[in-house]
């Protein structure tokens, strides 16, 4: 069974048979941002429907975002994230969805894991994570 990927702020990557057409979609909506824009814009990933765990991934330009939320709750990030302090993201249907420090790596690097994501049904093992710092 196959999600359509429609601009939505949560999927359960379990319903989709492409990884590429989500990334797509994402990478559309990254070339649509204007540059002055106030932050960029995240997905919930879930691993499916019933999990706790999952990854926010989002897209701002030449750089995204990415967090992986365990299923203890405990909240991870890139360990090599570039930004020091936290960063304005919203999700596709406008919600103001702040992301901590670390969470940005290029755009590619979102992309990568979104691919892994949606293949595996698992953390990113394309990306070194560390626990988010409060």
């Amino acid at each position: 069974m196959t999600t359509a990927i429609e601009e939505q702020p949560v999927y359960d990557v379990s319903t989709i048979d492409d990884p590429d057409a989500l990334v797509l979609m994402m990478r559309r909506l990254n070339d649509e941002l204007t540059p002055d824009r106030a932050g960029g814009v995240v997905w919930n990933l879930l691993p499916n429907a019933e999990s706790a765990a999952g990854l926010v991934a989002g897209v701002n330009g030449a750089v995204g975002c990415l967090t992986w939320e365990a299923e203890d709750g405990t909240e991870f990030v890139p360990a090599g994230g570039s930004n020091d302090g936290e960063v304005d993201y919203f999700t596709w249907d406008g919600h103001h969805f702040v992301q901590p420090p670390r969470a940005e790596v290029p755009t590619d690097t979102v992309f990568d894991a979104v691919r892994e994501l949606v293949t595996t049904g698992r953390r990113p093992t394309c990306v070194q994570w560390t626990e988010a710092q409060p």
